[in-house]
């Protein structure tokens, strides 16, 4: 008895992409070939992928593309988070000391 019969499997997975049904045993690049190619405009990711047969080498630069780099941004939440944990503590320090008799 086959693996497929004991483990009840009746179809294999299937991608549906503009109407079309892919059955088989497919793999990543299968499918993503198959939606690259499906596309009517084409992303940079898409078009990397079908010029060089994968993406193991892609890197987007995001920070070209959004105008401020991620690092960038999360140095400056991070000072920013340090100086409002200073003030209030300084309001604090001010406070208990204004509170204590003597």
């Amino acid at each position: 008895m086959k693996l497929i019969d004991a483990s009840y499997i009746i179809t294999w997975p299937a991608v549906v992409i503009n109407n079309v049904t892919y059955k088989g045993s497919l793999k990543g690049d299968d499918v993503l070939e198959l939606m690259c190619s499906s596309l009517k405009q084409t992303t940079k990711e898409c078009q990397y992928f079908l010029n060089y047969g994968n993406l193991d080498d892609y890197v987007d630069d995001y920070s070209t593309e959004s105008g401020i780099n991620v690092l960038l941004l999360v140095v400056i939440i991070l000072v920013s988070l340090c100086i409002i944990f200073a003030i209030v503590m300084i309001i604090y320090k001010r406070k208990i000391k204004n509170e204590l008799p003597g």
